[in-house]
Parts: structure tokens; C-alpha cells; sequence
């Protein structure tokens, strides 16, 4: 499946592409000057965590994970799914 969303990030529009694949999903930021990837990670005890590659679990990627969650639950509500 790949999806397409926005969300709003330090004062930009920023494009995210959602990448699943057969082990987790990828969201794929487009910002201003760069590209991230976020991935969504459930561990043992059922806690998400939103880790940056390259990078692992940073404060900005925490906020970026709830700013994603916030645009998919208002996406997928509106659609009634």
C-alpha cells in the first residue's frame, strides 16, 4: 500500500509518504531542505515508538510520530474507515 498525507512541521507543509511493506511502515517526510524516514515500532511491552533511520528514537522523531498519528486518525475518520 502506499498513502499520501500532510502535516504541518516547524512552520512548513511537509509531504509524507506511507511505505508498507511486509515488516513495518515507512513514512517518508519530504521537508524543505531534506528527506526523512520515520519508522512506527511496537516493542515487547506494546509501546510505540517512533524511530528516525539512521538515527533511532530522537525527540523530533517522537513529535513527528504524534503529528503523523494526529493526520492518519483525522484521514482515516473522515473516510469512515
Amino acid at each position: 500500500m502506499r498513502d499520501n498525507f500532510t502535516i504541518s512541521w516547524n512552520g512548513s507543509r511537509v509531504i509524507v509518504d506511507l511505505v508498507e511493506n511486509s515488516q513495518v511502515p515507512v513514512y517518508v517526510l519530504h521537508m524543505p531542505k531534506s528527506k526523512k524516514e520515520i519508522i512506527s515500532h511496537i516493542d515487547e511491552t506494546g509501546v510505540e515508538h517512533w524511530l528516525e533511520r539512521g538515527k533511532g528514537e530522537t525527540t523530533e522523531s517522537a513529535k513527528i510520530g504524534a503529528l503523523i498519528e494526529m493526520a492518519m486518525y483525522k484521514h482515516y475518520n473522515h473516510w469512515g474507515i
